[in-house]
């Protein structure tokens, strides 16, 4: 099996690597001026070595995750709670027993990012799982705001605009995973 442990620089062997050309960056961020452009990429937990299906050569680095029951049914509850949060923001007159059933829906996706953190962290080991996790779960909440203009466009109501449902949804999970994460670092 090969062997390649990413020392120094390894966001820079990774881009010049050859493996997967980034889509979006010019020829200067992949030889180097990436640092400029993207500061805030040192700060990632380095990547993992994705090997071939003979698991002999490393095709690619990254950060692979398995999408468990687990995690499909979380993507699965966020996308039915994006649904209840914006039927609510349509409502015009929405009354105690409509917040409730809301509030009621958001505790429970934040009791199951909650289970999410806690394993992630608990599993860790130093493998920056909690990262990679947290990585994952930006970019599903990011694909699933994503398709917030195209559902209010489908289901108008209420005079709510695009950007302002896609703010509070963003603000929503935002608040919901500060608190899982530090429910879940307090059951430690």
């Amino acid at each position: 099996m090969e062997a390649r442990v990413l020392t120094g620089n390894r966001f820079s062997r990774v881009l010049k690597s050859g493996g997967a050309r980034p889509r979006f960056l010019r020829k200067a961020e992949l030889e180097g001026q990436w640092v400029q452009t993207l500061p805030s990429l040192i700060r990632l937990p380095e990547p993992f070595p994705i090997f071939n299906a003979d698991e002999d050569a490393v095709v690619t680095w990254g950060y692979p995750v398995h999408r468990s029951e687990g995690m499909i049914r979380l993507r699965t509850q966020m996308e039915r709670q994006i649904g209840r949060e914006l039927k609510y923001l349509q409502l015009e007159r929405p009354d105690q027993d409509d917040r409730r059933k809301v509030v009621a829906s958001r505790e429970a996706v934040t009791a199951s990012l909650e289970g999410a953190f806690l394993n992630a962290m608990l599993n860790d080991y130093g493998r920056s799982l909690v990262e990679v996790f947290i990585m994952s779960l930006s970019g599903d909440i990011q694909k699933l705001i994503g398709a917030v203009p195209r559902f209010l466009t489908k289901n108008p109501g209420g005079g709510l605009e695009n950007n302002v449902a896609v703010r509070q949804l963003a603000s929503m999970f935002g608040s919901q995973i500060l608190k899982a994460a530090a429910q879940a670092g307090d059951r430690i």
